[in-house]
């Protein structure tokens, strides 16, 4: 079977700062999908930067979706983690500059604490989080997302 037929029972989360990257992990999304991975998260879509007297304004690095318009940065991170990050198989962390975010080193831990793999786009330079502990930032290959699928796949038909 190729790759297209057995990633159907494949479940990923994109990981990266909506700030910073969100048309990389748009992109990256689609790709998963194209091989048919279930992909859980985040949306595609363009993001809500704060404004003057905005409900996000405490927090400058907060950047919601659409969808999560009205939503405290708590009620967003709390709803991401429980529905996309804790049920998939893996995560992929989009840093194309190499830069890892708060909320993203956030998720990371929560990931590698439940077993999850982590693939890292590029290398990691900037940790805004330092409690990120050296072995899960030095866990990067510089795979294609066709490269990725195909070693979930492995990994599920070995199981």
């Amino acid at each position: 079977m190729g790759i297209e037929n057995r990633a159907f029972e494949i479940k990923a989360t994109v990981l990266g700062s909506f700030r910073k990257a969100k048309p990389e992990i748009d992109l990256a999304i689609e790709e998963l999908r194209d091989y048919g991975i279930n992909v859980l998260g985040p949306d595609t879509g363009s993001v809500i930067l704060p404004k003057r007297g905005d409900l996000y304004l405490p927090y400058p690095h907060f950047a919601p979706l659409e969808s999560e318009q009205g939503m405290t940065p708590e009620e967003v991170e709390r709803l991401f983690i429980e529905t996309c990050v804790t049920k998939s198989d893996f995560v992929l962390v989009v840093n194309p500059n190499g830069y890892i975010g708060e909320m993203a080193s956030y998720e990371i831990q929560v990931a590698n604490s439940r077993g999850i793999t982590i693939y890292y786009s590029r290398e990691p330079i900037h940790i805004a989080n330092a409690n990120i502990p050296d072995e899960l930032a030095l866990r990067v290959r510089n795979l294609s997302i066709k490269d990725i699928v195909r070693i979930e796949q492995e990994a599920r038909s070995q199981t």
